[in-house]
């Protein structure tokens, strides 16, 4: 009786054996590669356009942050400004001004002096929700991130008279930021208070809440 299934497993083995049957695996491979390849391909332009997209952002974004009277300086002098000598706190309506334009730092008892002898206006440059939380008595609000919208506030301060900016303390930097701004506005006698409300409220001075002024 005739071996039937050995005589399909020889059949079997001849075709795959035959020149058609290894075209269309070697076909094959090279579909597949070909796929690989596009789908390389599509995953590095993807890639590619991703990076220029970030980068032409970053490049919109500095140039708006350069001509925005707002822009966050690039370098900005960080908590190494020149302290306000005492000397300059006397005791009379106008305390003896610094040098045009010149940025100072005040410390906590400085800040204090300043308050009880109402020789200053001082700003908030905190969000207005922390402001509202509570801030130094007779503050203006002027928050840094929202700065372009307080042209007016600006407008109705005296450029001449010191201000002592402040915000949440040692680890913020919206002080310094609001006050690089409004020396660069033409405020000649602008204080930053590094201590801020953090120090000022654990000194146990006096400290307003709600959104008055």
């Amino acid at each position: 009786m005739p071996d039937r299934d050995g005589a399909k497993t020889t059949n079997l083995v001849r075709l795959i054996d035959t020149p058609h049957w290894s075209g269309y695996h070697d076909n094959a491979a090279i579909r597949q590669s070909q796929q690989d390849t596009g789908r390389t391909r599509v995953v590095k332009n993807a890639i590619i356009q991703a990076c220029l997209i970030c980068v032409g952002a970053s490049l919109i974004g500095a140039g708006v942050n350069l001509v925005a009277p707002w822009g966050i300086p690039f370098v900005a002098r960080g908590k190494n400004l020149p302290q306000l000598p005492d000397s300059a706190l006397v005791n009379r309506a106008d305390p003896v001004p610094s040098a045009a334009h010149e940025l100072v730092s005040v410390t906590l008892q400085q800040a204090k002096t300043l308050f009880d002898r109402d020789q200053a206006v001082f700003v908030d440059a905190r969000p207005e929700f922390e402001y509202a939380e509570g801030h130094i008595p007779g503050a203006i609000n002027i928050p840094f991130d929202e700065v372009e919208y307080y042209g007016a506030a600006i407008a109705n301060l005296d450029k001449h008279k010191p201000l002592v900016v402040y915000c949440a303390g040692e680890s913020c930097d919206l002080s310094i930021h609001l006050g690089e701004l409004l020396a660069k506005k033409g405020f000649t006698a602008v204080r930053v208070f590094f201590g801020g409300s953090v120090a000022w409220q654990r000194a146990g001075f006096p400290f307003d809440r709600g959104t008055g002024g």
